[in-house]
C-alpha cells in the first residue's frame, strides 16, 4: 500500500505546482511588467513590418476568454510631427482560439476596431506620408482565407485625404464595416459602409455622397452582390463580379444602373406663384464583361 500512497502525493505534488504555475502565469500575465514587455514586442514588430513608428497607449489581455484589448493605436508615416498621424485608432479588440494545444496553433476568432481615423496627405511635389515598408524576410505564403477570421468589425470610422497637386479633397465619416467567416464555404461575407462623405475637386463644389455595399470573397471569386452610391442628386446601384483571379485570366463582370434626378426649368403662371413641373429621372443601365491576361 505504500506504493499507492506515494502516487497519491506525487499527483497531489504535480498538481499543486500546475496550480501554482496557473495562478502565477494568471497575474504574470496582468502585471505590468508583462503589459510593457508585450507591448514593446508588438511595437517593435509593427515598425519592422510597416516601416513607420508605432504607438500604443495601453493593453490589457483577458486570459478567460483569451480576449486582448489595445488602446490609443498610433501609426506615423512622414508627416511632420506638428500633423495629424496617418492612422490612429482607439481601440482594437483582438480574440484568439486555440486550435491545438500540442501544435501551439490558435485562430483569430474576432477583429474589433472602434474609431479608425486615416489622414493621407500628398505633397504639391506629389510626395505621400506612407511609408516604405521593409522588404519581407518571412518565407510564409499564408492567405487571408488560411487565416479564417470568423468575425471582423469596424466601426465610426474616418479617412481623410488631401491631395496637393491634383487639388482633391475627400472626407469619409461613419465608416464602418462587418465581416463573417463561413468555415464550410471557405468564403468571407460583409458589408461595407459611410453615411457623411464630401468630395471636393478643384474650384467646384463639394460633393456629398454617402454607400452600402454588401460583397462576398472565396478564394477564387469576388463578389459585389449589392452596392448603392448616392452622389449628391444621383444613384448608382450596381453588381460585380471577378472570378478566376487565382489564375492568370482573371473575368471581371460590372452591372450597374445610373438615376439621375433632374428638375425642369420653373415656369410662372399668372395670378399664382411660381410653380416647378414634377421631378423627372434619367435611368441608364448596363454591363460590362472584361477578361485579362497576364503577360507570360
Amino acid at each position: 500500500m505504500k506504493w499507492k500512497r506515494t502516487i497519491g502525493w506525487a499527483l497531489a505534488g504535480v498538481l499543486v505546482l500546475l496550480l501554482s504555475a496557473a495562478v502565477g502565469g494568471y497575474f504574470y500575465l496582468r502585471s505590468n511588467h508583462f503589459q510593457q514587455f508585450a507591448l514593446s514586442k508588438i511595437v517593435e514588430q509593427a515598425d519592422a513590418a510597416t516601416g513607420g513608428r508605432a504607438e500604443i497607449g495601453g493593453l490589457d489581455f483577458d486570459l478567460s476568454t483569451l480576449t486582448a484589448h489595445l488602446y490609443n493605436i498610433t501609426l506615423r508615416g512622414t508627416e511632420g510631427p506638428d500633423q495629424p498621424p496617418l492612422f490612429h485608432a482607439d481601440e482594437l479588440t483582438v480574440r484568439v482560439k486555440i486550435l491545438s494545444a500540442l501544435r501551439r496553433q490558435v485562430g483569430l476568432r474576432e477583429l474589433l476596431l472602434d474609431h479608425p481615423v486615416v489622414h493621407l496627405q500628398v505633397s504639391r511635389e506629389g510626395r505621400n506620408n506612407l511609408p516604405t515598408a521593409p522588404p519581407s524576410q518571412s518565407s510564409s505564403n499564408t492567405n487571408l482565407f488560411d487565416l479564417a477570421v470568423e468575425h471582423v468589425q469596424l466601426s465610426n470610422g474616418e479617412i481623410n485625404y488631401n491631395d496637393r497637386k491634383t487639388p482633391l479633397e475627400a472626407d469619409l465619416y461613419d465608416l464602418g464595416t462587418d465581416i463573417h467567416f463561413e468555415s464550410l464555404a471557405k468564403r468571407y461575407k460583409g458589408s461595407l459602409s459611410y453615411s457623411n462623405g464630401n468630395l471636393h475637386y478643384a474650384g467646384y463644389r463639394t460633393l456629398p455622397h454617402n454607400l452600402a455595399l454588401q460583397f462576398s470573397a472565396s478564394p477564387d471569386r469576388f463578389k459585389v452582390e449589392s452596392a448603392l452610391l448616392k452622389l449628391g442628386s444621383s444613384a448608382v446601384t450596381l453588381h460585380a463580379e471577378v472570378s478566376n483571379y487565382s489564375i492568370r485570366s482573371p473575368m471581371v463582370t460590372i452591372g450597374f444602373r445610373f438615376i439621375r434626378r433632374i428638375s425642369p426649368p420653373c415656369r410662372p403662371k399668372p395670378i399664382q406663384p411660381v410653380m416647378c413641373c414634377s421631378v423627372a429621372r434619367c435611368i441608364i443601365r448596363g454591363t460590362v464583361t472584361s477578361r485579362f491576361f497576364a503577360a507570360s
